[in-house]
């Protein structure tokens, strides 16, 4: 990435006693992100390459505080983020120097980048989405140099890993501790996962224990069941997930001999609720150690219920 370049400044002067500016200048000011890279010196440079401290005794402001904010517009709107520390200037700098929506990179760099559209902080780097060349990218200041993060380039909507996802439209991108997030425009839709999909994701996951325990069997010659020391999940895992695929099972087959067309139609998060918040509560609550003809009865009783909220049978 350039190690200089130009910033678009605007400078505005306050009042203490006044919510609004009663001076506005704008500018264009040179920065070398080597001379520039802190705090003190960035701000020192703008006081002297644009006079503040004459402009600031012209208006009759003996001493002043200087405040860095970056200016960008958003659905229309300005808003101001503030740069207060080194580590947030050393991030923001180049992406402000030239301009706040291209980004230049050295004829060294593998990666070049075309437009950036959004931008977050990601750990100590900064990522952002590249829309031009379909991709996010990474830009390490420290070691100054710019990495895919997501994104194969190619011109289509498809999940996979890191290197083989690929996008339309790369739009905006946000990150949550060690989660990235990545919005595709041309995808229109956010879609929800249906049951059919949860299942499949189960059988994976059950296939992937299968195998694995297998090979630590066969690996140290065991003929008992494994747990953790071995390196593998534990037993109550394992019956959990059996469990689990076979419950999924079951609800497919009984919503699908009402209506085939209803399983895609379940919202997952309901059962969770139905499963959790009513039967295991009323069930706990009215049998300390419950039967599975006890469990079924509270089962039918909550389902019963339920249906009486959604329909018109409620009204009867």
């Amino acid at each position: 990435m350039a190690s200089s370049g130009a910033v678009k400044v605007i400078l505005s002067f306050y009042r203490d006693d006044e919510g609004s500016a009663f001076e506005r200048h704008r500018g264009l000011v040179p920065f070398d992100i080597e001379k520039h890279n802190s705090m003190e010196t960035a701000c020192k440079h703008l006081i002297e390459f644009m006079g503040i401290k004459q402009q600031a005794e012209t208006f009759g402001l003996g001493s002043f505080d200087l405040k860095l904010f970056r200016l960008e517009k958003i659905d229309g709107k300005a808003k101001n983020f503030a740069i207060v520390t080194k580590a947030q200037l050393n991030m923001e700098l180049p992406f402000l120097m030239g301009s706040t929506t291209k980004l230049v990179v050295d004829n060294s760099t593998s990666h070049p980048t075309s437009n950036v559209n959004n931008i977050s902080v990601f750990g100590k780097n900064i990522v952002y989405t590249d829309t031009e060349n379909r991709q996010v990218k990474e830009y390490n200041p420290e070691k100054n140099t710019v990495t895919v993060v997501i994104g194969s380039g190619q011109e289509k909507n498809s999940d996979g890993s890191e290197k083989s996802a690929s996008f339309v439209q790369v739009h905006a991108i946000c990150t949550y501790e060690k989660s990235l997030f990545v919005t595709d425009v041309a995808a229109g839709t956010i879609r929800l996962v249906t049951l059919r999909e949860a299942k499949e994701n189960v059988d994976k996951v059950c296939s992937e224990v299968k195998r694995t325990l297998a090979s630590v069997k066969e690996r140290f010659n065991l003929s008992r069941e494994t747990n953790c020391p071995e390196g593998t999940v534990s037993k109550k895992t394992q019956d959990s997930l059996t469990l689990l695929r076979k419950g999924m099972n079951r609800l497919i087959e009984n919503i699908s001999s009402i209506n085939p067309s209803f399983v895609d139609l379940v919202e997952l998060l309901t059962l969770l609720t139905t499963q959790v918040e009513n039967l295991h509560a009323v069930s706990h609550f009215k049998h300390e150690t419950f039967s599975a003809l006890n469990y079924s009865q509270d089962f039918g009783t909550i389902v019963k219920e339920s249906l009486k909220r959604i329909t018109k049978w409620a009204a009867k």
